[in-house]
């Protein structure tokens, strides 16, 4: 056998020099300082809530938050307490007068409770609140009694509404990080989840301030591509909603002009953050509009492709997939004999690809369908080259990768002294900090070889951290990596630099991307130092079986 080509990519794992000296302090805090699991049972966090506009009028389907309160870090003031205010988002009808069959479905009662060693049952009543009565979506504030004492708090908002189901909706958990004086911020980094979406898709921007428990109150802007709208859930604290461009929000089309971009089109969310002395730091988060990108496919072969926005993804109602393919002309093209395509559900498949040329364009169309008409999502339109010979298999595309914890931030030592290990999840690579590889931040995996035997395989070395220490040995071995990929294959391998086959074909090209599945175990490593650490990963093409 020849080895036809090797890739190397990356696999970063970052240790948070963080958390010594809360084992060392001497006294306990006031505050429960560890983040307790979200309540059960009846007061679980609720679904978010679902309305539909049309033509000027709107209504509620079903009662609940649109954006949840934001987590805070407030400064501390005299007594034993202090008010601090909060802002989110709830659906809102104020019906029809009088008002049956079109009643109001208006929030009439707000209460709070504190996590203190267990969740309790009590709801207290806030002091007040205010609602803009705007619908169906209502931006209120209110406020909520804190302690002064310093430490992070952690709270859940009960919401009661006059009609409508349900009648009574609970948040998300949030948290309250009371501090005793300012704390200036001398950076923001914003970073958005999901980095790329389609048109109409909603992304969460995280600001990022640091040092984390800065008090500097933040501030949004964003940037929408000419022509095109965009707006913030709100436009001070943490973190805020982006609510992205929809070109044709009432139509079942997806010619708009604003969609021909191959590659998405970028716009800009900007965070600044106000110090207490009103000196001020600002940060970007690039957003793109579109979600797909030029695929590459030999004649005769297959595609298939879930485009990374629709991971995780929080839909607005059942989505109805719709997958279109455009000529050279970029008028809708008509599947040839032999072809077959899977163009209804979130993965994009066509077999037998011929086209009618070497140039064809694909989007995709997801609508959300409710009593009232239908609201989209779009993607860009990108184009979809088609060769016609390949003679030897080609490494298109291999991952970057990289890991966290569950709750999406990085391991402190402490979790690598548990008796038990601990456990990463896959995350988009795109805003770590890593050496530059050839590996792409997409998770994409894509070989070329019509009719030509080939073999891919990947080899992990040995965790070793940027000041030179191996997570373990330099044998490695401490580490396993489960690849886990869209086609459904899944790969488990060691650190050892041992290689594992992740794909094989005789016929065909091959595309894939690695899905939210994958992981990284550790079992416990008491001797592990505070650092950033990672591993090279080498991916073999290799021409024969």
């Amino acid at each position: 056998m020849t080895k036809f080509k090797q890739i190397v990519g990356w696999v970063a794992m970052a240790l948070a020099i963080l958390g010594l000296t809360v084992f060392m302090s001497a006294g306990r805090a006031a505050a429960d300082t560890s983040a307790p699991a979200d309540p059960t049972g009846d007061t679980a966090p609720s679904e978010l809530g679902k309305y539909w506009q049309f033509i000027g009028f709107s209504g509620v389907t079903q009662n609940g938050m649109i954006a949840q309160p934001n987590n805070q870090n407030v400064v501390a003031t005299s007594g034993s307490s202090m008010d601090v205010p909060l802002s989110f988002q709830a659906t809102n009808d104020n019906g029809i007068w009088p008002y049956w069959p079109f009643p109001q479905k208006k929030t009439n009662a707000v209460s709070y409770r504190r996590y203190d060693s267990s969740w309790g049952t009590s709801f207290s009543s806030t002091k007040s609140y205010k609602s803009n009565e705007k619908q169906p979506i209502s931006s209120l504030t209110s406020s909520i009694s804190v302690p002064t004492t310093p430490g992070t708090y952690y709270y859940q908002l009960k919401l009661q509404f006059t009609d409508g189901s349900p009648k009574t909706i609970y948040s998300e958990v949030f948290s309250i990080t009371v501090v005793p004086q300012p704390v200036k911020a001398i950076g923001v980094a914003p970073t958005a989840n999901p980095q790329e979406v389609l048109w109409g898709q909603p992304s969460r921007v995280q600001a990022n301030l640091n040092p984390s428990n800065s008090t500097a109150i933040v501030s949004w802007q964003s940037s929408a591509p000419a022509g095109q709208t965009a707006s913030l859930s709100n436009s001070t604290g943490n973190s805020t909603l982006l609510y992205t461009p929809n070109p044709s929000p009432d139509e079942d089309k997806g010619d708009n002009a604003a969609f021909w971009a191959d590659n998405g089109t970028p716009m800009t969310v900007t965070a600044t953050a106000t110090n207490d002395d009103k000196s001020t730091v600002t940060g970007e988060a690039k957003v793109t509009l579109g979600g797909l990108h030029p695929l590459t496919v030999e004649k005769g072969q297959a595609i298939s492709l879930k485009p990374a926005a629709l991971n995780n993804v929080s839909y607005p109602g059942t989505p109805q997939f719709s997958w279109r393919i455009y000529d050279a002309n970029k008028k809708t093209y008509s599947l040839q004999t032999g072809e077959t395509a899977e163009l209804n559900k979130d993965t994009f498949k066509w077999n037998n690809v011929q086209g009618s040329s070497n140039k064809m364009y694909y989007q995709l169309v997801v609508g959300f369908k409710n009593d009232k008409g239908t609201t989209y999502w779009y993607s860009n339109i990108a184009p979809i080259t088609i060769t016609t010979t390949t003679k030897t298999p080609t490494l298109i595309a291999v991952p970057d990768l990289a890991f966290r914890l569950s709750s999406g931030q990085d391991p402190t030592v402490a979790d690598f002294y548990q008796s038990s290990g601990v456990k990463l999840n896959y995350v988009t690579p795109a805003n770590l900090k890593a050496p530059t590889y050839d590996g792409n931040k997409a998770g994409a995996i894509a070989v070329g070889g019509k009719n030509v035997p080939w073999t891919l395989s990947v080899a992990f070395s040995a965790f070793k951290s940027t000041a030179g220490n191996y997570l373990a040995t330099s044998a490695g071995g401490a580490a396993t990596i489960g690849l886990q990929l869209s086609t459904g294959a899944a790969v488990t391998l060691k650190d050892n630099n041992q290689a594992q086959q992740v794909a094989q074909s005789s016929v065909s090209d091959f595309s894939a991307t690695v899905d939210n599945k994958s992981s990284l175990v550790f079992g416990q490593i008491p001797s592990i130092k505070a650092g950033t650490y990672q591993s090279t990963a080498t991916w073999t093409l290799v021409k024969g079986p």
